[in-house]
């Protein structure tokens, strides 16, 4: 079960204690505990079935909504289903922390920044530390192009979940991005040892690195994250672009070949281009 859902259950066993005589609660509670239960054994789509239909024997319980639209999300990538049922967990309970971080994300991944943004100051004002929605409250200022803004949301954030990558990562790019390129190698580095286990951590440190010319020690960067996550896209590309860059032209094939064979093309469109003209390079010149 993951974390934000754990979070609820005593929400939900306060919840199914509490009398009520009214009837559909009862029921909808039921099918909502069934729900929580399958989650747990892993028959994520038993326990969806179970969210949803505790949702319509009872449409004001609104944490069955939040679970519903939670599952929707992560399990099924299912926008349309995470959007509605988050928005009406937001709308029935609106005190909720968890709920209004929930659906500012998806108002992020529509882009809707000035939106989530509302929401995610709603969310703070019910859990001023709450470093993720810190975090995305940092991520929605540089998108709407309030860098220090931005920068002082996310290091906070840090300050507040110092084991979470994500803050670091973004603002490292931030600085990467204003040409500030030993800061963002400082909060990289501050990132690989805060959170040792992350290969986003690792990729990004070895991108700050390749930016202020030491390659080779990026090369270590990028090892350290494909030896957290093999598959790791980003690492995978930039080792290969590093590795040409350094002469070693057979390595740098094997990367960018696996690289391209498990690529995303449709969001990764510039770089899958760039790592192609590599390689028809590298067979050109064989």
């Amino acid at each position: 079960m993951s974390r934000r859902v754990r979070a609820f259950i005593p929400v939900l066993a306060l919840a199914a204690a509490a009398p009520t005589c009214d009837a559909k609660r009862t029921d909808s509670l039921r099918a909502l505990s069934e729900g929580m239960k399958h989650y747990g054994q892993g028959r994520r789509s038993q326990a969806f079935r179970d969210f949803t239909e505790a949702t319509v024997i009872d449409e004001s319980n609104d944490l069955a909504h939040y679970y519903t639209g939670l599952v929707a999300l992560h399990q099924f990538k299912d926008m349309g289903a995470a959007r509605r049922h988050l928005k009406k967990a937001v709308d029935l309970d609106p005190q909720q922390a968890e709920y209004q971080y929930q659906y500012a994300a998806i108002l992020q991944a529509d882009r809707d920044h000035k939106a989530a943004l509302a929401h995610l100051r709603t969310a703070l004002a019910h859990n001023p530390k709450h470093g993720q929605v810190k975090y995305r409250i940092g991520v929605s200022l540089r998108a709407m192009g309030e860098s220090q803004l931005a920068a002082k949301a996310l290091d906070e954030a840090i300050r507040l979940t110092p084991r979470f990558d994500k803050p670091y990562v973004e603002l490292g790019d931030l600085y990467l991005t204003a040409g500030f390129r030993r800061e963002a190698v400082q909060v990289l580095v501050n990132c690989t040892q805060n959170a040792p286990s992350s290969a986003e951590c690792q990729n990004e440190h070895g991108r700050a690195l390749m930016a202020t010319g030491e390659r080779r020690r990026a090369i270590k960067a990028f090892a350290q994250a494909l030896a957290r996550q093999p598959d790791h896209a980003g690492a995978l590309f930039n080792m290969g672009m590093a590795q040409r860059d350094e002469g070693d032209l057979v390595e740098a094939e094997a990367y960018l070949k696996q690289y391209l064979a498990g690529a995303d093309r449709g969001v990764e469109a510039d770089r899958v281009s760039a790592a192609e003209q590599v390689v028809s390079g590298m067979a050109a010149t064989q």
